[in-house]
C-alpha cells in the first residue's frame, strides 16, 4: 500500500480493511504499533470518503487494542465475571483496562481526520475547559467493540448508543465494561460503560450484537 495508490482513487471499505490487516510494510523489525501508525497516516493523507473513514476507524480500534497494548500500563486482557468456558449468561460482565497515550490519540486523529486541537494542544484543551488534552470519546468507546469482538470471535456489531459524560485525559487509566443484559437466540444486548481512575463515568450506552452460534468453528 502506498500513498500513490490512495491518491489515484477513492478506496473502498474493503480495500482499507485489507490494507490495515494484510499490508506487511518493509522491515521485519518494524513494530506492529508503528505499522498501524503508518497505515493511519496513509489513509489520512488520501482523505477518503466519510463512510471509508468510519470503517477505517473501527479497524483501527481492533489494531489499537491488539497492538498498542503490549505492556501492563497500556491494556490488560479482556476479563469476565464468569468462567470463559461457560456459555454467555445474562449478568456476565466483560471488562478491560486501558491507558491511552499521546501516540495512540495522534494515530486515531490521523486515521479519522479529526484534527481538533483539544486532543493534542494544552492551550486549546484549557480554552475548552479541560485541564489537559483529552482522549477522543470515540476512541474510548471503541473498547466496547474490542471487548465484544475478542470475547465472541465472529460476532457482528449491530447498534451502539453513546453518551459522553466526562473527559478522559491522555495518560489516564480507564476501565471499559460490557455487561450482558439480554440474550435472545444469537441477539445479545449489552450495557456498556467506561469509567475513569476516580470512578467517574466517562462514556456509557447500550450495544446490540449478533453472536456466532455455539457450533461455529470460529468461536
Amino acid at each position: 500500500v502506498t500513498k500513490g495508490t490512495f491518491s489515484r482513487c477513492q478506496p473502498s471499505a474493503a480495500q482499507v480493511a485489507r490494507a490495515c490487516v494484510c499490508s506487511p510494510l518493509r522491515g521485519r523489525t518494524t513494530s506492529r504499533a508503528m505499522r498501524a501508525l503508518r497505515l493511519a497516516s496513509v489513509v489520512a493523507t488520501a482523505r477518503p470518503p466519510a463512510d471509508v473513514r468510519a470503517f477505517a476507524s473501527s479497524v483501527f480500534a481492533r489494531i489499537s487494542f491488539a497492538n498498542f497494548g503490549h505492556n501492563d500500563a497500556a491494556v490488560s486482557s479482556v476479563s469476565s465475571s464468569s468462567s470463559d468456558d461457560d456459555a454467555p449468561s445474562v449478568g456476565t460482565t466483560y471488562s478491560t483496562r486501558r491507558t491511552f497515550t499521546q501516540e495512540d490519540v495522534s494515530a486515531f486523529a490521523a486515521l479519522t481526520g479529526d484534527s481538533n486541537p483539544i486532543h493534542r494542544d494544552q492551550d486549546a484543551a484549557v480554552s475548552a475547559g479541560f485541564t489537559a488534552p483529552v482522549v477522543h470519546g470515540m476512541l474510548c468507546a471503541s473498547l466496547f467493540s474490542a471487548i465484544i469482538g475478542s470475547r465472541f470471535p465472529g460476532a457482528v456489531y449491530a447498534t451502539q448508543t453513546l453518551k459522553f459524560r466526562a473527559p478522559v485525559l491522555i495518560g489516564e487509566s480507564v476501565t471499559a465494561e460490557v455487561i450482558l443484559t439480554k440474550l435472545t437466540g444469537s441477539r445479545a444486548s449489552f450495557e456498556t460503560k467506561v469509567t475513569t481512575e476516580n470512578g467517574a463515568t466517562a462514556v456509557d450506552g447500550a450495544a446490540l450484537a449478533m453472536l456466532p452460534s455455539a457450533d461455529d468453528p470460529g468461536d
